[in-house]
């Protein structure tokens, strides 16, 4: 509907608002179904956006064939998002940044489960640690659908893609050697409202 060059700014205006200084950088990591979004920048300008085709649902559909999932499977997987992100961590790491927000559904979902419930509240600026995404990726690896539903209470059409959306974040916190990124729930949505806003400004 927009191009993507819109649609990445949009992007982060909206899961930054509040975040931004002139001189302080911050990655946006975006999952989707398709595609995973990056974008970097401050308050004056975008300075990297690229986007990846390692969406939840695409990775998935192409390499899971099970669950719970199958330990070539779970390699395939990791080998090819890490090869994806390579094409991106040395640009990313060739500027300087004080934080990284993840927005949509998977780190939300990821945090609500944390937090036993929803709560806009607590689930925006909730903190991820590597750590805790590599133990989520784990039990995910071992879990069927149904128990992730039973149990963590992810929505059905989330209960079978979130160990990939959790690996796509647990790798990209690997490869930039990262310790945590914190949950926007803000996004393109709120960043077409903020947009709509300053137009009638």
């Amino acid at each position: 509907i927009i191009p993507g060059s819109d649609e990445a700014r949009i992007t982060f205006c909206g899961a930054t608002e509040g975040e931004l200084s002139e001189d302080r950088n911050v990655i946006v990591i975006d999952v989707g179904g398709g595609s995973t979004e990056f974008i970097l920048g401050n308050a004056k300008k975008i300075q990297f956006a690229k986007s990846l085709d390692i969406g939840a649902v695409r990775l998935t559909e192409k390499f899971i064939s099970s669950h719970p999932v199958v330990e070539n499977e779970r390699r395939l997987v990791e080998a090819h998002i890490d090869a994806q992100l390579d094409t991106i961590i040395g640009p990313l790491s060739s500027h300087s940044f004080d934080k990284i927000i993840a927005v949509a559904g998977t780190p939300s979902a990821l945090a609500a489960a944390m937090l036993g419930g929803f709560d806009s509240d607590k689930v925006h600026g909730f903190v991820l640690t590597q750590e805790k995404l590599k133990e989520w990726c784990d039990l995910f690896s071992r879990t069927s659908v149904q128990e992730r539903i039973n149990t963590y209470h992810f929505e059905p059409g989330r209960a079978d893609v979130i160990f990939v959306g959790a690996t796509i974040l647990y790798r990209f916190l690997a490869k930039l050697k990262k310790p945590s990124m914190m949950v926007s729930i803000k996004g393109v949505r709120y960043g077409v409202a903020l947009e709509a806003l300053s137009r009638c400004s």
